[in-house]
């Protein structure tokens, strides 16, 4: 029994080593740059050939030459390289309350959560 499992740990080690040494991860480098800040990416096909405009928006499909004529179909959208393109919808950020900056009151909040961990760990005991 020691001996068949002896056996079959250098077989697995072996082949281990094997796999490894034939393994080959070649890199390559993307071909365009596409969008803008804060929304570039790297691409293997042209920036075009994507839904996204460069502001980060959705391409309307839409021809133009100025800003005036995208409006007309979709109220928010701007003329970027003679196509219609929505522009981005930014969320806006859920700001913090005030008291979680607090000084004063967050090391009591600390105090507090170190005094409820320790009695429950003591509890446990």
């Amino acid at each position: 029994m020691l001996a068949s499992l002896a056996i079959l740990l250098l077989t697995a080690t072996v082949v281990n080593s094997q796999t490894n040494s034939s393994h080959h991860i070649e890199k390559r480098q993307a071909k365009y740059l596409c969008g803008m800040d804060p929304y570039k990416f790297l691409s293997d096909v042209p920036c075009n050939v994507y839904t996204f405009c460069p502001n980060g928006g959705v391409k309307l499909f839409i021809g133009c030459t100025n800003n005036l004529q995208c409006q007309i179909h979709h109220a928010e959208s701007v003329c970027i390289d003679n196509c219609c393109c929505a522009l981005p919808r930014i969320m806006p950020s859920t700001p913090y309350p005030p008291w979680m900056f607090d000084s004063s009151t967050t090391l009591g909040n600390y105090f507090l959560t170190i005094s409820v961990v320790f009695i429950l760990a003591l509890l446990k005991l």
